[in-house]
């Protein structure tokens, strides 16, 4: 009985480790380019494909990025605007 419960528990803790580093995006599109690599088997498609993919994928990365950057400039120039108002109130 007590084999039993350990093989279960290792079973259960297998699994939770499985939903963990597959539940997010990265560890369903790493399983999505390995299903894909089973299924074409290193073709030319396959190669053009992921090619693709990862290029579109770094794309869209970089223009989200460069938009929340553009978001915090724009919050620091309101908040240094604000400061400088304030100063300027106090002088006078």
């Amino acid at each position: 009985m007590n084999s039993k419960n350990n093989i279960l528990n290792w079973l259960e803790m297998l699994t939770l480790s499985a939903v963990n580093r597959t539940g997010n995006l990265v560890g369903f599109i790493i399983c999505g380019w390995i299903v894909s690599l089973l299924i074409f088997q290193y073709s030319d498609t396959w190669l053009i494909v992921t090619s693709m993919c990862t290029i579109l994928f770094t794309l869209l990365l970089v223009f989200l990025t460069q938009k929340k950057q553009i978001k915090n400039v724009i919050s620091m120039q309101l908040k240094l605007s604000k400061l400088v108002e304030k100063e300027q109130g106090k002088d006078k």
